[in-house]
């Protein structure tokens, strides 16, 4: 069973604490984080995921530093940032099946026959650049999904969608049968039918931020 463990996790940016103690460990399922804009969600996304650093203390998946020499966890873990972001003049196929190739995954004939669901085919000849802000959003979560992580962290997923793209995205959340799943929005009514353990970012008495158990979404 994947288990997620921040351990006294801080992290400073220019000169200050952006995140003075982040400690939580996130078991099987799916977890909310809320807090207001600017606390520090998406440094703590980032942290989470190896994509930064902490100033001090640890992030342990399975029992083992994902910064410890030589391990590999990383590739576990799954980030998806709030702005879609991916090579400019990359078909909508040609990115999922480089995306695939990275991960070190198996590279359909037809990528779309057993699974798309934002309906993406219809695009596939279309360059990441001339995509609008909600199907560059529907992209990354295709990729997304379609690795099948062992975490997968997702910050402001629900931007860019329309009420259907929300549903599709639910959906999606909900088929995860196993993993750690932690989501940051600002919206998370928006995903109301899954079942989260939801947690708050906080400002804390230095001026900077912590994470603090709630009662379940």
């Amino acid at each position: 069973m994947t288990s997620l463990e921040l351990r006294s996790v801080r992290k400073g940016r220019s000169g200050r604490c952006v995140l003075w103690d982040a400690s939580v460990c996130f078991q099987e399922g799916v977890h909310l984080i809320e807090g207001e804009n600017g606390v520090g969600k998406t440094t703590l996304l980032e942290v989470m995921s190896g994509l930064e650093m902490p100033t001090s203390g640890d992030v342990v998946l399975d029992g083992r530093s994902i910064h410890a020499r030589g391990n590999r966890s990383t590739q576990r873990i799954v980030m998806i940032p709030a702005v879609a972001k991916f090579y400019e003049g990359a078909s909508v196929d040609y990115a999922i099946r480089l995306y695939l190739s990275l991960r070190g995954l198996p590279v359909p004939r037809d990528i779309f026959e057993s699974f798309d669901p934002f309906s993406l085919k219809r695009h596939a000849t279309i360059p990441f650049g001339k995509l609008s802000l909600g199907w560059r959003k529907r992209l990354m979560l295709h990729m997304a999904f379609v690795a099948d992580s062992d975490v997968l962290v997702l910050d402001e997923p629900t931007v860019g969608l329309d009420a259907k793209g929300i549903e599709c995205l639910a959906d999606l959340i909900l088929r995860r049968v196993s993993g750690v799943t932690v989501i940051a929005c600002h919206e998370p009514d928006t995903l109301a039918r899954v079942p989260m353990e939801k947690y708050v970012l906080e400002d804390a008495a230095q001026g900077s931020v912590l994470v603090a158990r709630r009662d379940k979404a």
